[in-house]
């Protein structure tokens, strides 16, 4: 879905997943190490972190930290946070 927002908005962006764990990076390519996640585009990470964090979801202001989601999170929940990710996505075309 996150693929198919960021392809949609033009926006080079990798959501990497593990679990209930996972950080949105700015890149063309998708991270595979620490080395590589370190090149996200901090830019574009800061104009997408404050717009999810106003629209009400926290997000770590670290472009390389994760974040998580779990079982106590409702289908609302995440349907707030999906939205507030697209959301995200659209500021950082302006960043």
């Amino acid at each position: 879905m996150f693929d198919d927002i960021a392809h949609k908005l033009s926006v080079e962006a990798k959501l990497l997943t593990l679990a209930g764990k996972f950080q949105v990076y700015f890149m063309r390519d998708e991270p595979v190490d620490y080395r590589t996640t370190i090149k996200t585009d901090g830019r574009k990470y800061s104009a997408y972190q404050r717009t999810v964090v106003e629209a009400g979801v926290l997000m770590h202001q670290s472009s390389i930290m994760h974040h998580g989601i779990s079982a106590a999170h409702t289908k609302k929940d995440l349907e707030t946070i999906i939205a507030a990710m697209e959301t995200g996505l659209k500021k950082t075309k302006e960043a």
